[in-house]
């Protein structure tokens, strides 16, 4: 009995090293586009609060087209370095984003769905996931995913469901 209240504890600790989701659920988020808001040091002290996975209609910006902004920090812990090198990477999905985006990772284009104008091509239909270069990765501090999204009618933004950032290959295992 000894050895099973011993051992339990550290494989919550495994799966908390690289099993967990540790997307963030509040993000920061502008209407407009200045293609500077994917760098890091920005003051969004004056954007707004909006939760990524519902349109953002519903969140304060009513028939809103055009083009919008979401900013998060997040902090990737080294305990998950090494399962990330083993398992080829660190994977931010995004879901469904109404219409095309273009996401960024502590500065740096990590992907781009659709296209924004003046060629727009709308990808709403399109699951985004996006593998992060561990090169990119400041573990153990602040780390910045900026999310440049366009819409072109109806509901926008970042619409999706199981929202995650976690080692690839790796279920959510809490």
């Amino acid at each position: 009995m000894l050895k099973v209240k011993l051992l339990f504890p550290l494989t919550i600790i495994a799966q908390l090293s690289f099993g967990q989701n540790i997307f963030p659920t509040v993000w920061k988020f502008r209407t407009g586009d200045d293609p500077h808001w994917a760098e890091i040091n920005i003051n969004t002290g004056d954007w707004q609060n909006i939760t990524p996975g519902k349109i953002w209609e519903n969140q304060g910006f009513e028939n809103y087209d055009g083009y919008g902004w979401y900013r998060a920090e997040v902090i990737i812990p080294s305990s998950m370095k090494k399962e990330a090198e083993k398992k080829g990477g660190i994977i931010l999905k995004l879901g469904k984003i109404d219409d095309a985006d273009y996401t960024y990772f502590n500065g740096a284009l990590i992907g781009k769905t659709g296209e924004l104008p003046p060629n727009y091509i709308s990808a709403y239909d399109i699951e985004r996931t996006y593998e992060i270069p561990l090169s990119k990765i400041i573990w153990d501090k602040p780390n910045v995913i900026a999310v440049r999204v366009y819409d072109e009618k109806g509901g926008g933004g970042i619409t999706g469901e199981n929202l995650r950032l976690a080692v690839k290959g790796v279920d959510d295992l809490v």
